[in-house]
């Protein structure tokens, strides 16, 4: 099961919120992809009067999330072929 926050929702989340949503959501046991990025991550690039909060949600409606998705996707398959060989493609004829 996989979980992205920005592709569940399109504003920035607050950590209480995504604890909550965790929660409410999955078994503990669950397996998750998470990412996120953090202001401590971007501090040589912010000047001190910059707005964490609004640039961080400049980011969530600009960035396209799907390629992200996709690269997971991409990921998989590579992780598929190099991990189990040739046999995910036994039976598929050309």
């Amino acid at each position: 099961m996989g979980f992205f926050i920005a592709s569940n929702r399109d504003y920035i989340m607050k950590v209480k919120d995504i604890i909550e949503s965790l929660k409410k959501h999955y078994d503990p046991e669950d397996s998750l992809i998470c990412a996120t990025w953090d202001k401590e991550q971007f501090a040589p690039l912010l000047e001190e009067n910059d707005d964490w909060a609004e640039i961080a949600q400049s980011c969530m409606d600009e960035v396209d999330w799907a390629d992200i998705s996709q690269d997971i996707i991409e990921h998989i398959q590579s992780f598929q072929g190099t991990h189990y060989g040739d046999a995910i493609f036994k039976g598929i004829e050309d």
